[in-house]
């Protein structure tokens, strides 16, 4: 092959497969969330969630549907400000185990017998009813009805304003596809962390909050869309309804 010039006989950049997304169970866009093509409630209280995902939240006070791998957690204000978590992780998971997980960050899930041996390695004594206390402690610190977590994770793909995400995706990867489209904000850190480094816009993808810098409004509505990530693995997708002070605020601040 006889190439002219350099440029003609570089390969041209291959863009990312495309996950279909057609039949996707939950689909976000920027008026809302829908799943199994059925509008989700924001502004409404649990049981118009309910009847919408089609079961009983298995722990209402936390709005968790651990079966689904979803949660809602709407505020007790008058706009009943919700917001709507698709987990892709749980406590089940190494970094739930090690108790890395956002909301699960104190969380250590040690096995009585690492504690065991620690106390041996120590050369501390265990009595019958030291024993009995740490393991009764274990349970009840580390039962996963107390946590937000769900049981089960969400499986498959998450159609997020025509774009694919799922629970394998990096951050990069997730803004590969998002920049094929040439309309969609990329994802970039949120920076929140108070640790005196300024991160804002990075796409790094290790730890924290992640959001598009431009947000949306659909008929008099805003709702925002984040991803959060735990050691470079996506936790969860969380989608919330912003109030209409909030609202006016934003408005404000861009005057």
């Amino acid at each position: 092959m006889f190439c002219v010039g350099l440029t003609a006989c570089q390969p041209k950049p291959q863009k990312t497969i495309p996950l279909p997304i057609e039949n996707a169970l939950i689909k976000i866009t920027d008026c809302g969330v829908t799943y199994s093509g059925k509008q989700l409630p924001f502004g409404e209280n649990i049981e118009a969630w309910e009847k919408v995902l089609g079961q009983k939240s298995s722990r209402p006070l936390f709005g968790m549907f651990d079966d689904l791998g979803v949660a809602v957690s709407i505020d007790d204000t008058s706009d009943k400000e919700a917001a709507f978590y698709i987990f892709f992780t749980n406590l089940d998971s190494p970094e739930g185990k090690a108790g890395e997980l956002s909301r699960a960050h104190s969380v250590n899930m040690k096995p009585f017998e690492t504690i065991e041996k620690e106390y041996k390695a120590a050369n501390l004594p265990m009595t019958e009813t030291l024993k009995a206390q740490i393991k009764k402690d274990l349970e009840e610190t580390y039962n996963p009805e107390q946590y937000f977590y769900p049981y089960h994770t969400f499986k498959g793909v998450v159609n997020v304003q025509g774009v694919p995400i799922s629970g394998d995706m990096n951050l990069q990867k997730i803004n590969e596809y998002r920049e094929q489209t040439k309309k969609l904000d990329i994802f970039t850190f949120w920076d929140r962390n108070v640790n005196m480094i300024d991160e804002t816009l990075t796409t790094e993808g290790k730890d924290g909050v992640y959001f598009q810098v431009t947000d949306k409004e659909c008929n008099g509505k805003l709702y925002r869309i984040v991803l959060f990530f735990t050691n470079y693995k996506l936790e969860y997708i969380r989608v919330q309804n912003l109030s209409k002070s909030y609202m006016e605020m934003l408005k404000k601040l861009e005057e």
